[in-house]
């Protein structure tokens, strides 16, 4: 892993009347060698509850266009699983490219990330509760639910349960037009942990969520 240096603002002399200065954080983390993460850019639309996204560049093996899942201390990722889904190739399914610890200048410490192709677009709804999509049922079934089954398929196959179904984690792929529906990520918290209680059963909606 290669380390980051903090770039900190030009020395000046001490002035016990001014107020500190926050230190300046590197414009890109590198994280792998072959990936730019960049902490300044947000990309909310990824974002996961606690859990944040960050636009990323990748170079090499790696596609251009990629966002980080920068993971939370008190909230343990489901890495035991990332090998396994990064071996699933189908495009109705975020498609993680890398993962593991990386240095996290904003907090000072290692993170651990997951870094997927940003190739999803915007979700088919921005809140879980907001009322229907809107669509025929005949496009819901064919470009939305087939898909989707196809990728569980996979994942099943790999002993991987989803566990983040929901309409705010399904993606229009970038297009003008819904041809294909992507099925967002599902690593970067525990199971079913962000998942609104309108999705879960009575019994796990009285749980807690971990």
């Amino acid at each position: 892993m290669t380390d980051v240096a903090v770039q900190n603002e030009p020395g000046q002399k001490s002035d016990s009347t001014a107020p500190a200065k926050a230190p300046s954080f590197a414009s890109e983390i590198i994280f792998k060698e072959d990936i730019a993460i960049h902490p300044s850019m947000r990309l909310q639309q990824y974002d996961k509850g606690a859990v944040k996204a960050y636009a990323a560049k990748g170079s090499g093996n790696y596609a251009a266009s990629l966002f980080a899942l920068i993971c939370e201390d008190h909230l343990t990722p489901r890495k035991d699983h990332a090998s396994n889904y990064a071996s699933i190739m189908v495009p109705s399914l975020a498609r993680l490219v890398a993962h593991g610890p990386v240095d996290w200048t904003p907090s000072g410490k290692q993170k651990y990330c997951l870094i997927y192709e940003n190739n999803l677009g915007n979700p088919l709804m921005r809140e879980d509760t907001s009322g229907g999509l809107g669509m025929r049922q005949d496009v819901v079934l064919n470009n939305v639910i087939r898909p989707i089954v196809n990728a569980l398929l996979d994942m099943r196959d790999r002993d991987i349960v989803h566990g983040c179904i929901r309409v705010s984690n399904i993606f229009d792929g970038g297009g003008k037009t819904l041809d294909k529906a992507i099925l967002g990520e599902c690593l970067c918290l525990p199971t079913s942990y962000h998942m609104p209680v309108l999705y879960e059963t009575v019994e796990r909606a009285l749980a807690s969520p971990t």
